[in-house]
C-alpha cells in the first residue's frame, strides 16, 4: 500500500528506541538473561500494555485485537530484554 515505506522505518525507528531505553533500564542493575526476560515482561506489561489497553477502551476497538497487540508486544519486550541482559 501508499505509505508502507513510511510505516516500516517508524516501526523500526521505534523499536530501535524502545530497545535504548531498556537496556538503559537493565544497565540500571547487575542484569543477566533472565533478569532481563523479567524487565522486559514488566517494562513492557507496566507500560506498553496499559497504553495499549487505555487506547481499546477509548476506541471501542475489539478486546481480540487488543490480546493480539499485547501479546506480541510483551514477548518482543522480553526477547529485548533476553538479548540485552544476556549481552552484559
Amino acid at each position: 500500500k501508499k505509505g508502507a515505506g513510511l510505516a516500516y522505518a517508524t516501526g523500526f525507528i521505534t523499536s530501535f528506541i524502545m530497545a535504548y531505553t531498556l537496556a538503559r533500564v537493565i544497565a540500571f542493575g547487575n542484569v543477566a538473561l533472565g533478569g532481563g526476560i523479567l524487565y522486559g515482561f514488566f517494562f513492557s506489561f507496566g507500560l506498553i500494555v496499559m497504553v495499549l489497553l487505555m487506547n481499546t477502551m477509548f476506541r471501542r476497538d475489539s478486546m481480540k485485537l487488543f490480546w493480539i497487540n499485547a501479546f506480541y508486544q510483551v514477548i518482543g519486550f522480553m526477547i529485548m530484554g533476553a538479548i540485552l541482559g544476556g549481552w552484559r
